[in-house]
């Protein structure tokens, strides 16, 4: 509640407003001399936590910061399949609550093909440049860059959103990287 006092009849009416609320909320008799503590300049936001998420959750998520994106089934369990200009991507959602449609972990996968096989160097490179990322063989000449969301703790969506951009930063580096080292080959 945003209260604007302008003058002492102004004050003492919101501190009867304040005291009829602990009087009524909170059971509030006198037992204990009130204090208050005042702070100026902001407020928190107040945002949801998530601590999972369903394939759908994450898809409005991705929609809501310009993907496109749908929800499909495999095997090893729900995946989020997002676009967004040239880039697909695949959310794989792992570490399913029992009894839930709730996962806790989400992976992020893009598979890059810098046509040629790339080196145990340039993998250990990439790697240690690319901090917000994994990045590994997937199959002979393409590889895929990672990246884990673990929501434990609670985590809000600008978080995840945040979580996604910087892996797609690590992504479009690999890119940059890898065209890179194939000019300095050639």
């Amino acid at each position: 509640k945003v209260i604007s006092i302008r003058n002492a009849a102004e004050a003492e009416q919101v501190a009867r407003e304040t005291l009829r609320i602990f009087y009524d909320c909170f059971d509030y008799r006198g037992q204990w001399p009130l204090s208050f503590h005042g702070k100026r300049g902001g407020r928190a936001e107040s945002v949801p936590v998530y601590q999972a998420l369903t394939p759908e959750d994450f898809a409005k998520l991705a929609a809501s910061d310009g993907y496109t994106t749908s929800v499909a089934s495999t095997g090893d369990g729900p995946v989020v399949l997002a676009q967004r200009g040239d880039r697909q991507v695949a959310a794989r959602l792992f570490s399913r609550i029992p009894k839930s449609g709730l996962y806790r972990v989400i992976v992020l996968d893009a598979i890059l093909d810098p046509g040629r096989p790339i080196s145990d160097r340039t993998l250990a490179e990439l790697n240690a440049a690319l901090p917000d990322a994994t990045v590994v063989r997937h199959g002979v000449s393409e590889i895929a860059v990672s990246a884990m969301l673990r929501l434990e703790g609670g985590v809000t969506t600008t978080w995840i959103l945040k979580s996604v951009d910087a892996w797609q930063s690590a992504v479009r580096e690999c890119e940059r990287s890898l065209q890179g080292d194939q000019e300095d080959t050639n």
